[in-house]
């Protein structure tokens, strides 16, 4: 992961399958990664990001799916050469927003 100030990275692709495990961490794995990342946490807040946020972004990304859409998920702490190696699991920066794209 890149330490450069002017980092942000918009990863867009498609959600190809959500996870939500009984602590509460919601994943996403997606085409721009091919593999597993967290985004957020149903139960509690996770790096930032409330609950409430959570539950809309799980919404967004079932949305992905169930309507074959693209999402952005936006980085403000990665470079956007970074979106295929986010870390894994909890390691992974909290996003900025997740936007669907018709």
């Amino acid at each position: 992961m890149s330490s450069s100030v002017s980092a942000a990275a918009w990863c867009q692709g498609y959600i190809d399958q959500i996870l939500t495990y009984d602590s509460g961490q919601v994943g996403i794995y997606s085409t721009w990664r091919s593999g597993w990342t967290t985004i957020c946490n149903a139960k509690t807040e996770w790096k930032g990001i409330p609950p409430e946020i959570c539950f809309v972004w799980f919404s967004t990304a079932s949305s992905s799916i169930t309507e074959n859409k693209q999402v952005i998920v936006y980085y403000r702490t990665i470079d956007q050469a970074d979106c295929a190696t986010i870390p894994a699991g909890l390691a992974a920066p909290a996003p900025g927003y997740v936007r669907l794209i018709k």
